[in-house]
C-alpha cells in the first residue's frame, strides 16, 4: 500500500510543491498504522490458525511465539516504507544506502549476540530483525527530519489527518495493483520453470531410447532419433528465453 507514495511524492515533487511530500508521508503513516493494528488477530491468533490449518502442534506454537516476537518488525515496516518512498522520490539514494549499510552492520553484531553467544535460538533470530529493520527505520526517519530535507520536510502537521479516505483507497489500489503484476511474473517464471522440467524430461527419455535402439543394432552404423515428438517441446523451451 505504500506505493501510492511513488505516485503522489513525484506528482508533488513534479509540480514543484515539495511540503506536500512530508504531507503525504504523514497521510501514508496514518494508514498503514491503522492496518497494521487491524492485521494484529492474525499474529495474535497465528497458533491457533496453524493448527486448524494441519500443522504440528510443536510447530505452531513456535511459529506463534515468533510471530509475537516479530510484531516491532510490523509496525516498523509502515513507517520504512513511506520513509524509502519519500526519499526515492527525491533522489536521496545514497542516505538510503548509507543507512542499509548500518543497519546490515548492527544485524550481523545483533545476529552473533542473540543466537550464537547468548543462544537465544528461534526468539534471538525474531529479536535481531526487530533491531536491524528500527535502525534502519529511525536511521532514514533521522535523516528526513533533521535537516537532509529541509524543502519537502516542514515538520508535523495536522493537514496530513484531511483526505485519509481518498488515500485509503488510492493505497489499496495500489497494493491490488503491485499483488496482481507479482503474481503474473510469479506465474509465468513458474511456466518457465515447467517448459524447462518438461524439456529435460523429454531429452532423458529420449536419450535411454535411443541407447537402447543402439545396443539392439547389429550393424554398427550410426544411429539417429527415430522419435520427433520432442522437438516441439525443445523449441517452446528455447523461445521461453524470449520472456
Amino acid at each position: 500500500m505504500a506505493s501510492a507514495l511513488e505516485t503522489l511524492c513525484g506528482q508533488a515533487f513534479g509540480a514543484k510543491k515539495y511540503y506536500m511530500l512530508g504531507i503525504y508521508m504523514q497521510r501514508s503513516w496514518i494508514v498503514l498504522f491503522i492496518c497494521c493494528i487491524l492485521l494484529l488477530p492474525l499474529y495474535f491468533f497465528a497458533s491457533p490458525v496453524l493448527k486448524l490449518l494441519g500443522q504440528p502442534d510443536e510447530l505452531a506454537e513456535l511459529s506463534g511465539t515468533m510471530t509475537i516476537w516479530m510484531l516491532p518488525v510490523h509496525f516498523a515496516f509502515a513507517f520504512q516504507f513511506p520513509l524509502q518512498r519519500f526519499l526515492q522520490c527525491q533522489l536521496k539514494t545514497a542516505p538510503i544506502a548509507w543507512v542499509s549499510l548500518l543497519a546490515l552492520l548492527v544485524h550481523v553484531f545483533v545476529s552473533w549476540l542473540f543466537v550464537f553467544k547468548l543462544e537465544f535460538g528461534a526468539i534471538g533470530a525474531a529479536a535481531t530483525i526487530n533491531f536491524s529493520w528500527w535502525v534502519l527505520t529511525l536511521g532514514l526517519f533521522g535523516y528526513s527530519v533533521l535537516g537532509g530535507c529541509p524543502h519537502t520536510w516542514t515538520g508535523f502537521s495536522v493537514e496530513a489527518f484531511s483526505g485519509l479516505w481518498d488515500f485509503v483507497k488510492l493505497s489499496a489500489a495500489a497494493g491490488v495493483m503491485l499483488w496482481y503484476s507479482l503474481s503474473q511474473l510469479l506465474f509465468l517464471l513458474m511456466f518457465v520453470y515447467l517448459i524447462k522440467l518438461w524439456d529435460f524430461l523429454t531429452l532423458f527419455l529420449q536419450r535411454g531410447e535411443l541407447v537402447l535402439q543402439n545396443s539392439d543394432s547389429d550393424d554398427g552404423e550410426p544411429w539417429e532419433c527415430r522419435d520427433c515428438c520432442g522437438c516441439p517441446i525443445h523449441m517452446v523451451s528455447h523461445c521461453t528465453f524470449l520472456f
